[in-house]
């Protein structure tokens, strides 16, 4: 997990809206450091507490940082023709069982995991950049995923647990220019829209 969700964490205040106070993200790619950024005072943090099931749809317009490979089969934020997985594209893969879904035998663990409870709170980190209007899970990714897969399949016995164990929280972060402290998960959306304007521009 970034340094900069970390220290998201400890900053926000039990189920209030409150500004992030100071933020220093060191962005890593490929497990290097290549950029260290100092911001203060951005965003609105938010933390949910899931009350039932149907809390957990939010989730599915979550995009993910794992990707698609291309046609030449690789995948990556820095990968050409590699896309985002969303959420809810993620899980119905799963019911298709569909091959080359990355992590996809981690996530049925936690599925069969989940189904029989669980005996600590359950946290889901997401960001938002409201430019673009992209939300993506930066942290808990398996553990959404395999929520968001019971829900659909055995939603009364997910209610059940969920009123039973320990709080489910899903915690947002939201500001203008998310894409700046997390360049790589937003790549590929900021490609989409320069994409976009460059074709609004010549047509």
């Amino acid at each position: 997990m970034n340094d900069c969700v970390n220290e998201f964490i400890t900053h926000i205040e039990k189920g209030e809206i409150r500004v992030i106070n100071v933020i220093s993200p060191i962005i890593q790619s490929k497990g290097r450091p290549y950029a260290t950024a100092f911001f203060r005072n951005i965003g609105e943090c938010k933390r949910r507490r899931v009350v039932s099931s149907d809390d957990l749809d939010q989730l599915l317009d979550c995009y993910l940082v794992w990707y698609k490979k291309n046609d030449e089969g690789e995948a990556g934020w820095d990968v050409i023709g590699s896309l985002n997985y969303q959420s809810r594209e993620y899980v119905e893969g799963l019911f298709k069982k569909l091959s080359g879904l990355p992590h996809a035998s981690a996530t049925f663990q936690f599925i069969n995991s989940l189904m029989k409870g669980w005996v600590k709170p359950i946290n889901i980190f997401t960001i938002k950049d409201t430019s673009l209007n992209k939300a993506v899970i930066v942290d808990g990714t398996k553990r959404a995923l395999a929520l968001s897969y019971l829900k659909r399949r055995r939603p009364k016995s997910l209610n059940r647990l969920i009123t039973s164990r320990p709080p489910i929280y899903i915690f947002e972060w939201k500001w203008s220019h998310m894409r700046c402290i997390f360049p790589c998960d937003f790549m590929k959306f900021c490609l989409d829209l320069q994409d976009s304007r460059n074709s609004k521009f010549f047509t």
